[in-house]
């Protein structure tokens, strides 16, 4: 067994290094709410979670010179200055990275979540198709969101 799937079994995902700052907040986010039931935390075992990416609205955001080459804008927004202004508010909902002085490619850009409609997972390209992973979003959350599911202190899960 190697150490990354050492950490998996354990943890529920691989804890490195990058998973720290807003990254674990994210990734259990995704977790609570990802889930097609009623309560936040699922009592199933085995839970299916659905996955958002949103990387049209990131690539529109944050790359949008090729956006706007692979995809014909004409065919979505209406009149010629409305993508710009979609980007423009959709760039406001832009959650700052710490210690990153400029803008970020569209894969590792994430909008705050001001709605759970607006969490998202990780998304890249790799042989010209958009991928939903896990890249930054490393287990950090992964490990909270088994920690709340099994905590059998119902008192304190509650005031949680």
């Amino acid at each position: 067994m190697k150490i990354p799937d050492i950490s998996k079994e354990l943890f529920g995902g691989i804890l490195v290094s990058d998973g720290a700052g807003l990254y674990p907040g994210l990734e259990l986010l995704n977790l609570l709410f990802g889930v097609g039931c009623d309560s936040l935390l699922s009592e199933k075992k085995d839970e299916i979670f659905t996955k958002h990416a949103h990387d049209f609205a990131r690539r529109l955001v944050w790359d949008f010179e090729e956006f706007s080459s692979d995809v014909d804008t004409s065919k979505i927004f209406v009149g010629e200055n409305s993508a710009h202004a979609i980007k423009d508010l959709l760039a406001c909902l832009q959650m700052p990275i710490p210690n990153v002085s400029k803008l970020p490619s569209w894969e590792r850009a994430h909008f705050f979540p001001y709605t759970k409609s607006l969490i998202h997972w990780d998304a890249r390209r790799r042989a010209g198709k958009i991928l939903i992973e896990r890249r930054y979003l490393r287990g950090g959350g992964a490990l909270a969101h088994k920690l709340l599911r099994t905590d059998e202190n119902q008192t304190r899960l509650e005031t949680i």
